[in-house]
C-alpha cells in the first residue's frame, strides 16, 4: 500500500495498492517480479482485520451497507439490505432499480433529488425515507451515503449505510 493511500481519505477505497518491487534474476536467468512476501502478507492480514472490523461494527449496528459502481450499474449489498428493503437474501440482484422499487412512491421523488444533490454538489447524502414491502407493510430507513469521483470529477462510485427506524418513527406516532 502507498502511505500516500493510506493517509488520504479522499483518495477513496481504490486507492490502496500493492506495489511491485520490480524484476529479480531468477535462478534460470529469466527476470520475473518479485514482492516482498513479508511486506504482501502484512497487507493481506491488515486488509483481513479491516475487513472483519468493517463488518462486526455493520452487524453490531445493524446497518444495511451498499456499494453502488455507477458506470457498470453493479451493486453490492449486505445480507441486511436486502431485508431492509424486505427481500430475502439473494431474492434479487442488487440493483439501483431493486432499491428503486421498493422506495415509497410518495418519497421517491425526494428522495431521488437528495441522491443527485449530493452527486453534484459532493456533499453526503442523509435522508429519512419509507420503503414499501410486498405485504404492504411500510419501513423506515435512514440512510447516508457518499460519492467517489474520477481525476475528471466525474462520479464512479456511491457508498452508504441505512439504518432502520421504524419503531422510532412508531413510537413518536
Amino acid at each position: 500500500m502507498t502511505k500516500e493511500s493510506l493517509d488520504n481519505p479522499k483518495a477513496g477505497p481504490a486507492a490502496a495498492k500493492v506495489e511491485n518491487t520490480g524484476p529479480r534474476e531468477a535462478n534460470n536467468g529469466l527476470s520475473s517480479p518479485s514482492y516482498d512476501t513479508a511486506d504482501r502478507d502484512h497487507v493481506d492480514g491488515a486488509l483481513r482485520g479491516s475487513e472483519e472490523r468493517l463488518r462486526l461494527a455493520l452487524e453490531i449496528g445493524g446497518l444495511a451497507s451498499w456499494d453502488w459502481h455507477i458506470a457498470s450499474g453493479k451493486v453490492v449489498w449486505n445480507d441486511r439490505h436486502f431485508l431492509q428493503q424486505g427481500y430475502a437474501v439473494g431474492e434479487v440482484l442488487p440493483s439501483y432499480q431493486a432499491w428503486l422499487d421498493r422506495l415509497h412512491p410518495d418519497d421517491r421523488d425526494e428522495t431521488v433529488a437528495l441522491i443527485e444533490a449530493a452527486r453534484d454538489g459532493r456533499s453526503t447524502f442523509h435522508h429519512e425515507f419509507r420503503a414499501l414491502w410486498p405485504d404492504g407493510s411500510i419501513h423506515w430507513r435512514a440512510a447516508r451515503g457518499r460519492f467517489f469521483y474520477d481525476e475528471s470529477g466525474a462520479p464512479v462510485r456511491m457508498i452508504g449505510v441505512a439504518e432502520d427506524i421504524t419503531e422510532q418513527k412508531l413510537a413518536v406516532q
